[in-house]
């Protein structure tokens, strides 16, 4: 067996831009111990000096016209659940969780003309989506899982 795990560190952000012809300075906000932080922000934003982890206040007073959003936990479970479906055209083996999908690709690898055929092909549909992801390969979904959201982009070799 071969895992692909993808990882979808942007998805809050993602979900929100999704459409959007041309965004502006753009965040995501969370809200934790009483206050309202960024939790993601576009390119825009970040030229501004605006980053993940600011106080809302401080990102407004850098940018007085940023887009603020609140984080849409729902509407990235729906985000994740399509993606899962799209992700069927590469294996019936699929298994989600949060920001995170598991494909078992050994069996079809070679249907899709080798290994780095089918990553081009998933990294170029996501992209057409509106999705960025980090991926990363190993013999069990949970070592894939694991090295997609702390590393990315890796393979262990079976």
């Amino acid at each position: 067996m071969l895992w692909l795990a993808l990882y979808f560190p942007q998805l809050p952000l993602e979900v929100v831009m999704r459409g959007r012809q041309q965004a502006g300075a753009l965040a995501v906000v969370e809200t934790g111990e009483g206050r309202d932080r960024i939790g993601r922000c576009n390119a825009a934003a970040g030229t501004y000096g605006i980053c993940p982890g600011m106080a809302l206040p401080a990102a407004l007073a850098l940018c007085d016209h940023l887009d603020v959003y609140r984080r849409d936990r729902v509407r990235e479970r729906h985000a994740l659940h399509d993606l899962a479906s799209w992700a069927y055209q590469f294996s019936a083996r699929i298994s989600q969780e949060p920001s995170l999908l598991l494909v078992e690709v050994g069996a079809s690898r070679r249907l899709f003309g080798g290994l780095p055929k089918l990553l081009a092909q998933v990294r170029h549909e996501l992209g057409q989506l509106g999705y960025s992801a980090r991926h990363a390969l190993a013999p069990t979904a949970t070592a894939a899982g694991l090295l997609a959201r702390c590393n990315g982009d890796c393979e262990v070799s079976t």
